[in-house]
């Protein structure tokens, strides 16, 4: 891994520095263990060369992303994974460690993941694997990647159709995100990345969730030029949360707000992870209105969560278990979005649909027993860890709207 001799930032074997620089360089956030979190050009003064020995280093990447690698980095050996999901798997981890043989890869080469959640989850795990593990970094290009997948040390691959069962905890070196690349995504990837910026407002509270209101355009897509402070704030949240509980055994829970719900879902109707979250979002401002019943606590939940609604709304994103499973829904920002669905009666999810969710509920990492470790948000800055009884997230999930 990264050797302490080595400080951070420093070129490694090479001084080579590209001659493009696009955006300016404003610090590192620490991630812990000597790594850092920068924004930064991937091509700049700032960017992969100020990381790696393009000659030991090998970039992992897709057919999408392989046209992000810098000029000063095609000396590194590329190797081409599948997009999204279908790259987490054993059979594609194995193919890597046969070019890394071929390649002869030792413990002085550096891995960069280029791509989003999915190929950073797949690099992170196949260099901290093998030899025990080596160097690696993350160039994240979606807004997801850059705001979630890239910061906290795990990595996972799927197994038996169920995510991440099979993984380490293991930190890179270095997360670099270029947000210019973000101006090549399709709306509904950065509406998905958004959910996930929302979640983190409210864990940390109004001031940070009130930025996130003034920050989408009328159509509904976050502006760019708020992009980097969006992804900067998220970053923090995350890596302080991690620090405190690198393990993953308590307090780092709260980053699952939202999750509960939103994985159940996205197993069951197969929509894209930041459109369950935001159903999960919103699902679980409502079952914490529930469960607290009358009083000024239930107000609250309720209050905030019609806010939280609201703004997901905005970004054209899905709040309700019926939206999720609707045939209709495009996952489409705002103004398709409320065409869609705005003076219509809205389908509801057939019972056998919210069974398969529950279904997946039950396989919850997070379950022990009869019991589950859920993250209630009892208000915008106000969410807390609470064991509940399984059955009683199960029932909601038939109930819920």
């Amino acid at each position: 891994m990264k050797r302490q001799s080595d400080p951070v930032g420093a070129p490694r074997k090479s001084e080579t520095k590209s001659t493009t620089e696009a955006a300016a360089y404003d610090g590192d956030i620490a991630l812990g263990q000597n790594a850092v979190f920068r924004l930064a050009p991937l091509d700049g003064p700032q960017g992969l060369l100020a990381f790696v020995d393009p000659e030991r280093t090998v970039v992992i990447a897709d057919k999408r992303t392989r046209a992000f690698v810098p000029e000063g980095l095609k000396k590194a050996h590329l190797a081409l994974v599948p997009r999204g999901e279908a790259a987490k798997t054993l059979s594609v981890a194995e193919a890597l460690y046969d070019e890394f043989f071929d390649r002869g890869v030792d413990r002085d080469f550096s891995v960069v993941a280029l791509g989003g959640g999915s190929v950073l989850d797949l690099a992170g795990f196949v260099a901290s694997t093998w030899m025990r593990g080596i160097d690696f970094g993350y160039a994240p290009t979606t807004l997801l990647s850059m705001l979630d997948a890239s910061i906290g040390g795990k990595t996972g691959l799927d197994f038996r159709g169920r995510k991440n069962l099979i993984g380490t905890f293991a930190s890179p070196r270095f997360v670099l995100a270029d947000t210019r690349v973000l101006s090549e995504l399709p709306a509904t990837e950065l509406a998905g990345g958004f959910a996930e910026a929302v979640k983190h407002a409210i864990i940390e509270g109004d001031e940070h969730f009130a930025t996130l209101e003034s920050a989408l355009e009328e159509s509904g897509i976050p502006r760019l030029d708020v992009l980097p402070e969006i992804i900067r704030r998220s970053a923090a949240v995350k890596a302080r949360i991690v620090q405190e509980d690198p393990r993953d055994e308590g307090f780092r829970s709260l980053l699952n707000l939202g999750h509960t719900f939103g994985h159940a879902v996205e197993a069951a109707a197969g929509i894209a992870h930041g459109h369950a979250v935001a159903v999960g979002l919103v699902t679980a401002f409502r079952f914490a209105e529930r469960i607290l019943e009358e009083g000024r606590a239930a107000r609250r939940a309720a209050q905030d969560g019609a806010r939280v609604a609201a703004l997901l709304r905005r970004a054209g994103l899905p709040t309700t278990i019926d939206e999720a499973f609707a045939e209709t829904f495009s996952g489409t920002f705002a103004g398709t979005f409320a065409g869609t669905f705005a003076g219509t009666a809205m389908q509801k999810a057939p019972p056998s649909a919210r069974s398969e969710a529950q279904a997946a509920l039950f396989a919850d990492k997070k379950r022990r027993g009869k019991t589950l470790r859920f993250v209630l948000p009892r208000g915008i800055g106000a969410v807390e860890l609470v064991r509940l009884p399984l059955s009683s997230i199960a029932d909601f999930i038939m109930e819920a709207p």
